[in-house]
């Protein structure tokens, strides 16, 4: 007598029974995640995706495909602190501030040894990752 009674209520009042998706609900959150749901998050929570998404970068073996998507990573932090100008948003100044001296260690390196010239992507790949490496260092102590 009473099996269809309730079985439509969610269809009447979709937005009272249905529970809104939040964006760190999802294992892997991405920075790019906060600007799609444009929800109220703390720091500790952008930073988290932050990290997460450098300890993807990592993953990487393309110099030129890890540049471009550390570039659209960078362009999507520059938005979130414009969305949300009173918190701290991360940023990558430090990450070039630190891959600056990397490189130029690497580039001496290689003109130093016997390596072949076109292993040069291969340490400049090399450099990104330990630059990378680096931050997701200096941000976990953030967190924490």
């Amino acid at each position: 007598m009473f099996e269809g009674l309730y079985s439509n209520i969610a269809q009447k009042y979709p937005n009272k029974f249905v529970k809104k998706k939040n964006v760190l609900d999802d294992d892997d959150v991405s920075v790019a995640d906060f600007l799609v749901s444009r929800q109220e998050y703390n720091r500790k929570d952008i930073s988290t995706a932050f990290i997460s998404d450098l300890k993807n970068l990592l993953v990487e073996d393309n110099a030129l495909q890890l540049i471009e998507k550390i570039s659209l990573l960078d362009g999507t932090l520059k938005k979130l602190q414009e969305l949300y100008q009173d918190e701290d948003i991360p940023n990558l100044c430090d990450f070039y501030q630190d891959l600056s001296p990397v490189l130029m260690q690497k580039y001496w390196e290689i003109n130093q040894s016997s390596i072949d010239k076109g292993s040069l992507d291969h340490f400049f790949l090399h450099s990104l990752h330990i630059a990378l490496e680096e931050e997701i260092y200096i941000w976990q102590g953030k967190i924490n």
